[in-house]
């Protein structure tokens, strides 16, 4: 996560902007990063939360 913060950095238009991350995953995310992720604010976000109430299925592999 602090490579993508350091890229980020990189492309804000203004310094008065603020950035919200996000990290996507098909297969989940580990203890480890969930924790992290918790404490920096940052919000993940699984293959099933995208299909939720959608009424689809997912199929991995």
């Amino acid at each position: 996560m602090a490579e993508l913060r350091a890229k980020s950095s990189a492309v804000l238009p203004a310094p008065d902007w603020h950035v919200h991350y996000a990290l996507f995953s098909r297969s989940g995310f580990t203890e480890g990063l969930v924790a992290q992720a918790d404490s920096e604010g940052v919000w993940l976000v699984g293959l099933k939360d995208i299909v939720k109430n959608k009424n689809l299925e997912v199929k991995t592999k």
